[in-house]
């Protein structure tokens, strides 16, 4: 599948087959696939506009651009979180390699004992 921005030559009909858009202005998505069985025969290519139309025909919704934007949003703070998380692991790991060049463990249970 590949993203154009025009119809190819060899496209079915030289549009969308689904709609019969002729209008590349969205875009054209094309399947590569070829179709030699057919008349007239070709590539397949669909439009984003027909795309739309057979999530809406299966009961989904198509994201608008606030949920977009809230979805991006949302990236952005789990990087965030896992820098942070990385950087926190890191801390604790170099806590813990203190601890055991400082052999804590003899020192804190001797004086536990004693």
């Amino acid at each position: 599948m590949q993203w154009r921005d025009h119809y190819p030559q060899d496209s079915v009909a030289g549009c969308c087959f689904v709609t019969g858009d002729y209008d590349p202005s969205e875009g054209v998505i094309d399947l590569d696939i070829f179709v030699d069985s057919m008349q007239p025969w070709g590539r397949l290519c669909v439009s984003p506009k027909a795309v739309r139309d057979m999530v809406t025909t299966l009961g989904w919704s198509w994201p608008d651009h606030d949920v977009e934007a809230a979805l991006a949003d949302r990236e952005a703070e789990v990087v965030r979180l896992r820098a942070e998380n990385q950087r926190m692991r890191a801390a604790i790991a170099k806590v813990i390699d203190a601890a055991k060049l400082a052999q804590l463990n003899d020192w804190v249970a001797g004086r536990v004992l004693s």
